[in-house]
């Protein structure tokens, strides 16, 4: 017996026809299970039991969903012209016109559902039996706000059609789980586990993110779908926004901002709640996650740490202090310790007022759309993430983690001759621990501005410029030393200077490195990113090596090293990532040990070693101005400027990078991390290197130059 007759025939309700309203308002429950019976014609089963709820406000229970939702969020709706897309029996469109929507245009692509109320009320225009993907607006259709609740089909496939044809204000879209989910996860009793629910969740603001809509606000449906799934209003606008927007401090690699203003212990706590539903995501299976903490010595770092702690709160995590460290520590550390994830609060070698976070789960870096999704629920769901202060269960670890790691590094490295070193630590955080690293194999250690100190007050803690190295040439001049290493803020890079004062760049010493893992495993391959200098990959053909060019950024390097089993890989930054006898991830101290050992194997000289390559001209990294819808347009005139040159190749990994015959090339790739777009020139000949920026400069109509 269809359920609106039997309801009708018990004596819930005095006709069929009632019956048939109140079970799609959602009235009927199943007694036990409070499942929704919203199918009047669905069969009944033996023995069943329901209950009825209290007439709703509403024609449907959706007008229960959206009211909970503009109540919690407190936008108003009075004068208001609305687009309801899956009006159905029309529970938003009642809850709008309830709450003062001037008029609401109703779209759906069934017949004779919207309440009879509705249809006679002229503030209401219905369009029944239309697909919205191919309904016709009018010419230049405008509302202040459009809602979008529909079952059975996913948003992905409804929302770019809109947005082409129609401008709103503001966008109200519910966010089914049910319809989103791929048919590969199960859904027992029809509903999606909540972590591939998240899991989906992500994925949708990162889409809506890539459609152009921002100002991302994400609650929970205060009532949820029929079988129970939980559903999630997003509320969004493609306006462009004005102030507020901290998105941009998601960058590309890691967080990165302001400290006090942008990076706040309030939005902090939020990254660390998403960050436990990510870790739920990621390993549904383990009912324990293990997460070291760690952060540097700005000033900001300890109330940063400790609201991150905050916001890891969670039963299913087990806490790790690893305490002040290094970068590289604490990575070692989710080795050791066998961590699901690690988080540091540093900002490297920004300046002092700045702070950020670095974040490796699963011992991989987090990066790209990972970060960016992270920072648009962050920011969606706000006031929701806010955690409450108490006290935090961590497991202190610092001392067997620094001392793990320094007998790590010793038992690694074995030499026979001990080296005079000079040292940088920029007051920066290798001050920790590079005294103790090196003096094994030092007959010698002078180390300059080694008291840890995040103000940086001697110079920027960044190897990769060159007048932050001009202390260390200077002491290099001044005495007798082999070699001298300069780390960067959190020393997860190195900087290398010659006993003659020579400054390495990072492809230098990623070459340096080279000859050594060449000699020992010859064919290996060796990644170089698209910055480096072509003498680096001739040399690793010369040295019988595989070369691969590769995407800027220690992020994408990493996944790069572990994908094609390389043993070393480097950027000119000073970023260098082991893939033997090490973890993969960079580190400036096991790099500067990584040195000493190819100096001692191969009884080299730095200075005669550099000095038997061709001497290259080149220009420093070049950054121009560049509106982000433009960066492509640039890539593309550079391309059609060189690639009829004779000989030229063109790797178009990142960016082009079109290299000629005689050695010269020319780079141009967008930046990950502002609206600018970075060049680099190289030729043997400073007349070359003049005569391709000048066809360049003529090109874009810009100037090319530092």
């Amino acid at each position: 017996m269809r359920l609106d007759q039997w309801l009708f025939e018990e004596g819930y309700f005095e006709s069929r026809e009632k019956a048939r309203r109140e079970i799609l308002v959602g009235r009927v429950r199943e007694k036990g299970s409070g499942e929704v019976l919203d199918k009047p014609g669905q069969r009944v089963k033996s023995g069943l039991q329901v209950q009825i709820l209290a007439a709703s406000r509403f024609v449907s229970r959706g007008g229960e969903k959206l009211a909970g939702f503009l109540d919690e969020t407190g936008l108003q709706t009075e004068g208001y012209r609305c687009l309801d897309v899956g009006s159905s029996t029309g529970g938003f469109t009642d809850c709008l016109l309830q709450r003062g929507a001037q008029s609401v245009v109703a779209v759906d692509v069934g017949s004779h559902q919207l309440h009879e109320k509705l249809r006679k009320d002229p503030r209401v225009e219905l369009f029944e039996n239309q697909d919205v993907r191919h309904f016709s607006f009018e010419s230049g259709a405008s509302f202040d706000l459009s809602c979008v609740d529909c079952s059975f089909i996913s948003l992905r496939k409804l929302l770019p059609s809109l947005i082409e044809r129609l401008r709103s204000k503001t966008w109200i879209m519910l966010f089914k789980p049910q319809f989103e989910v791929g048919r590969g996860v199960r859904m027992p009793r029809g509903v999606v586990p909540e972590r591939a629910a998240w899991k989906c969740l992500e994925e949708m603001l990162l889409f809506l993110d890539s459609l152009g809509f921002n100002s991302l606000v994400i609650r929970e449906s205060q009532v949820r779908g029929t079988k129970g799934n939980q559903e999630v209003f997003i509320q969004a606008s493609i306006e462009k926004q004005q102030g507020r927007d901290l998105l941009h401090i998601f960058r590309t690699y890691d967080i990165r901002g302001r400290a006090g203003t942008e990076l706040t212990p309030q939005l902090m706590r939020g990254v660390g709640k998403v960050l436990v539903r990510r870790l739920l995501s990621r390993f549904p299976k383990e009912k324990k996650l293990r997460v070291g903490l760690g952060r540097d010595q700005r000033p900001s770092s300890p109330e940063l740490a400790r609201a991150l702690q905050e916001g890891l709160q969670h039963p299913a995590l087990e806490l790790f202090w690893a305490g002040e460290v290094a970068t590289p520590s604490l990575y070692f550390g989710s080795q050791h310790f066998s961590w699901h994830a690690a988080f540091q609060v540093t900002a490297s070698h920004n300046p002092t007022e700045d702070n950020g976070l670095k974040m490796l789960i699963n011992g991989q870096a987090l990066f790209g759309d990972e970060i960016r999704g992270i920072g648009l629920e962050v920011l969606a769901r706000a006031p929701e993430l806010e955690a409450q202060p108490g006290e935090l269960p961590l497991i202190d670890c610092h001392e067997e983690l620094q001392a793990s790691y320094l007998k790590f590094l010793h038992s690694d490295i074995q030499l026979d001759r001990k080296f005079r070193v000079a040292v940088d630590c920029g007051n920066g955080m290798g001050g920790v621990l590079a005294r103790r690293a090196l003096e094994p194999f030092c007959d010698k250690l002078e180390i300059l501005f080694e008291t840890v100190d995040c103000r940086f007050p001697n110079h920027p803690a960044d190897p990769s410029v060159g007048a932050n190295m001009q202390d260390l040439v200077a002491l290099m001049k001044k005495d007798e030393f082999d070699v001298g290493f300069a780390f960067d803020g959190d020393a997860d890079r190195v900087g290398v200077v010659t006993r003659q004062g020579r400054i390495l760049w990072g492809d230098e010493i990623l070459m340096l490195l080279a000859e050594k893992v060449l000699k020992e495993k010859p064919g290996s391959v060796v990644i170089g990113e698209v910055k480096c200098s072509q003498k680096l990959f001739q040399m690793i053909r010369d040295r019988g090596g595989q070369p691969v060019m590769y995407r800027a950024g220690h992020s994408l390097m990493k996944k790069r090293l572990k994908e094609l089993e390389a043993p070393i890989a480097g950027e000119m930054s000073g970023h260098l990532f082991f893939g033997d006898r090490f973890f993969g991830f960079d580190d400036g101290i096991y790099a500067a040990l990584r040195v000493l050992e190819v100096m001692a194997v191969l009884h080299l000289d730095l200075d005669e070693w550099i000095n038997s390559f061709p001497e290259m001209t080149s220009t420093p990294e070049i950054r121009v101005h560049c509106p982000e819808d433009q960066k492509q347009a640039w890539v593309e005139k550079i391309k059609g400027l060189f690639e009829k040159d004779e000989g030229a190749e063109l790797n178009l990994i990142d960016g082009v990078r079109v290299s000629f015959p005689d050695q010269s090339w020319v780079l141009a790739r967008a930046s990950n991390t502002e609206a600018a777009m970075v060049f680099r020139i190289e030729a043997l000949t400073p007349d070359r290197l003049e005569e391709l920026r000048a066809r360049m400069e003529k090109s874009l109509g810009v100037l090319v130059r530092v």
